[in-house]
């Protein structure tokens, strides 16, 4: 039987701005990356950080896509 490979879930999440140390979409990105380390799980999770510019994040998520496997 042929085996299938598991999907990856790419998790997002923005750089701070203004005059915050850290994004809180970064603080639960970090969280589920740590919370899910080591277990048996169907899928894989890769990350991408992205620019809270608007039209730099689009692309720069674009190319999170495009490196996934």
């Amino acid at each position: 039987a042929m085996a299938w490979a598991k999907p990856t879930v790419l998790v997002s999440y923005f750089d701070p701005f203004g005059r915050a140390k850290i994004n809180n979409s970064e603080t639960v990105a970090r969280i589920l990356v740590g919370k899910t380390r080591g277990l048996s799980l169907p899928f894989t999770l890769a990350t991408c950080k992205l620019q809270t510019k608007f039209d730099v994040s689009v692309e720069e998520l674009r190319d999170c896509i495009a490196a996934l496997p």
